[in-house]
């Protein structure tokens, strides 16, 4: 059986209307805001918005990030996340080092 809020979204989804499909972009910048790597073409079916799959994913995003204990996310207008350009900004880290491993004698090498 669904979850109720996943049976709940489904039910509000289902009108997809002018006024809903208006909403979507706002609502696919809520995703991106919770996972930076969602593709606006995974949730488009020709030319419309899959507000379900929008909205789903959206209440999964939100119930994990509370499961996990992290505070709410800042409002967009404080967080910017890209420089500007519409382009997400790559970081790349550097690897931490290997700590040394020190081999302990075995019976073969203390010989």
């Amino acid at each position: 059986r669904f979850p109720q809020m996943w049976r709940e979204s489904l039910q509000r989804s289902s009108g997809g209307g002018a006024a809903a499909q208006r909403g979507a972009p706002a609502l696919f910048e809520r995703v991106r805001q919770y996972y930076a790597l969602a593709n606006e073409e995974d949730y488009r079916k020709n030319g419309q918005w899959q507000l379900d799959l929008l909205r789903i994913d959206l209440q999964l995003l939100e119930a994990h990030r509370r499961h996990a204990g992290l505070p709410d996310l800042e409002a967009e207008d404080e967080v910017d996340a890209n420089d500007g350009d519409g382009e997400m900004e790559e970081v790349l880290l550097e690897p931490e080092p290997k700590p040394e491993v020190k081999r302990l004698p075995t019976s073969k090498t203390a010989a």
